[in-house]
């Protein structure tokens, strides 16, 4: 439902139409802004804040994603508020622990995947299907069949974690999968 702002100005800058056209150009118009944020299932919206503001709430609220206290406290609402836990730990900065040591990662449709990265013997630490297309891509440009090609993909995803496996000529994997994440 749409609540009529009768006011021209933004709630933020208290800057009228005019005005924030000659400021901010473009970014002047009143945008569509949740009153309740969607992710907690608001559903009354109002235009009463410009574009410009809005970008700048936006900026601010991504920095303050990435501020330890705020992600901890964002964390402790995971099993009372689970849909604004999910809405705001998205794509969030996590620390996943295990037998490869500690990698940097993030919150990704809900499950932790570690970040990519070389190490520097020059192997590559990946998520699963980051590591499918990798090996696709470097067994395409080696010249490999699609029939090699399939079979050390097959071979990749069926790996126990664990166990270092040759799957194609030069190519050796180690699934690990990492035994805690935290915020």
């Amino acid at each position: 439902m749409d609540l009529r702002w009768t006011d021209e100005r933004c709630i933020l800058c208290t800057l009228k139409l005019t005005e924030r056209r000659t400021r901010r150009g473009a970014t002047a118009e009143l945008t569509q802004e949740h009153l309740i944020p969607a992710a907690i299932g608001g559903r009354l919206t109002c235009n009463f804040l410009c574009k410009h503001c809005n970008d700048t709430l936006g900026q601010l609220e991504a920095r303050l994603k990435g501020d330890a206290r705020i992600r901890l406290a964002i964390d402790s609402l995971k099993s009372a508020l689970p849909e604004l836990w999910a809405s705001m730990s998205e794509g969030g900065p996590y620390i996943a622990v295990g037998p490869d040591g500690t990698l940097g990662a993030k919150l990704k449709n809900g499950e932790v995947r570690v970040n990519s990265s070389r190490r520097p013997d020059g192997s590559l630490i990946q998520p699963l299907t980051d590591a499918v297309k990798t090996v696709h891509t470097v067994l395409r440009r080696s010249g490999a069949t699609r029939e090699e090609i399939s079979n050390a993909e097959m071979k990749l995803k069926e790996l126990p974690a664990g166990v270092r496996v040759k799957i194609a000529n030069r190519i050796e994997v180690l699934k690990s999968t990492p035994a805690t994440a935290y915020p």
